[in-house]
This record gives C-alpha cells, structure tokens and sequence, in this order.
C-alpha cells in the first residue's frame, strides 16, 4: 500500500548523538520497553487503555523515549530470532501509536481525526520506514493482503519484504494498539514472556470483550472493531490460538449486538 508521501510523518528522523554508539535491535528494545513501562506508569490509566496525551507529551520520560527512537535507524533487524521479531514489532507499533498521537498540537478525541494515521504514521527501523501499517499487516501478519483494501503493502522486489514474520500468530491482533479507545490494554513483550503475553491477551479480549452464546452457536459485540479483529484473526491465520479456535468451533455466526 503506498502511502501519501506528502503526509508521511517519520517520527525518528532526528540526527543520531555524536559518539553514541548504535545499539543492537535486542538492547534497544529492551531499553524502549524500559521507558515504555515508565511512560505506562506515569501516563496511561490503571487498566492500560487510557492515555494522557498532553500530560504526556511534554513529560522528561517522553522526552527520553523520543531520543531512543532515534537509533531505531541503526539496528539490524535481520539479525533479530523469530520470537524477538515479534516481540520488538509488537513494542515498536504500540509505542509508535503512542507517539504518533502525543505529537499533536492539539488533544484529539478519535485517532480517526488523523487522516491516513495508520499509512502515515511511521518509523525509519535499520535504514527501511515502516509505518504503522506496514508493521503490521507487512511485517507481523507476513505481509498478507490489507483488509480495507485488498493490496499487499510489501510489493514486487520491495526490500521489507524480507522482514516479514512467515510463521503468523494471530493473537498478535489482540496485543496491538491502535489509538482506538476499542483497543486492548498497552503490555510490553519480550522474547520470554511473549506466549504469556498473547495467551492473556487473547484471553482477555474473548473474555471481555466478546459474548459467546454457545447455544444459538453466536458471537455478540457491542463494538465493530473487535468483531473485525476476532473475525481477522480467524479468517486470515486459520486460527492457531488454541484459546481462541475452542470458540470458533463453537459458533456458527457472528453479529455485533
């Protein structure tokens, strides 16, 4: 998917610190997901859905957070194992939605009052941008085809291509953070605890966020958007969330109620 070049917003593209040594795609994301637990202590509500932009915006954490992006454009992201692609990926886009709205000069009420915030909203990681989408429907779900549009967002001979996580976890949807007010609790993953994590996360979401009603073999919503993400995770990825496919194999029908 080509994004509107004219809107693009790479949010790293400061100069790098003179004599600082880049870091290695591992190290710095732990030092990321470091500041990110300082910046979720600091700034977002107890259950992790809740975010305060302008409090956070001008915070010193924010502040640090921003200088370590910065060396976002030095790793080496081919060197990174399955699980610790994942697992960074997954940071990176939370952190990045994060970002991406705190920049605003003015508080906004949907994340849907950015226009194009997904296509344009990006990061230059080891010499390559990637923008929200591109993390995550090119990079985390294998580079498969966008749901609102169809297209491949890694075309033909494009480098990122390379990147891309093969083996697809679907449950990889319930641990993403958009800027939606629909979207699950902010977690920090890493390598170690990333089956944890998912599991919860998809726990989570069927448990609070969905209502199964085994007898007429329906799921019920009050929310398009996670039906969206319940149906994507399925029909996309064939379910390897054991969690989550008990409840498919229970059900005939979805609807939003």
């Amino acid at each position: 998917i080509e994004a509107d070049t004219a809107l693009m917003a790479v949010l790293n593209a400061g100069d790098l610190p003179v004599g600082d040594d880049s870091r290695s795609a591992v190290s710095l994301s732990r030092e990321l997901q470091m500041v990110m637990l300082r910046m979720k202590a600091e700034h977002m509500s107890d259950d992790g859905r809740g975010v305060d932009y302008v409090g956070l915006k001008k915070s010193p954490v924010f502040g640090e957070y921003k200088e370590k992006t910065v060396f976002l454009r030095t790793v080496d992201i081919e060197s990174l194992e399955v699980n610790e692609k994942i697992a960074f990926f997954i940071n990176v886009y939370n952190a990045l939605s994060l970002h991406g709205l705190a920049v605003h000069d003015k508080p906004l009420k949907s994340v849907l009052e950015v226009q194009g915030f997904w296509r344009n909203t990006c990061y230059n990681i080891g010499g390559h941008v990637f923008s929200l989408d591109d993390i995550e429907h090119g990079i985390l779900r294998g580079n498969r085809s966008h749901p609102s549009t169809g297209q491949l967002c890694f075309q033909g001979d494009d480098p990122r291509c390379k990147f891309s996580v093969h083996d697809v976890d679907p449950r990889i949807h319930f641990a993403l953070v958009c800027g939606a007010k629909s979207c699950p609790p902010i977690q920090v993953y890493s390598p170690t605890n990333l089956e944890r994590g998912l599991l919860v996360a998809a726990q989570s979401f069927c448990e609070q966020e969905i209502d199964v009603d085994v007898a007429d073999k329906m799921v019920h919503s009050c929310c398009d958007r996670q039906m969206s993400l319940f149906v994507l995770a399925y029909d996309c990825f064939q379910s390897r969330c054991l969690y989550c496919k008990d409840i498919y194999n229970e059900i005939t029908s979805i609807t939003c109620a």
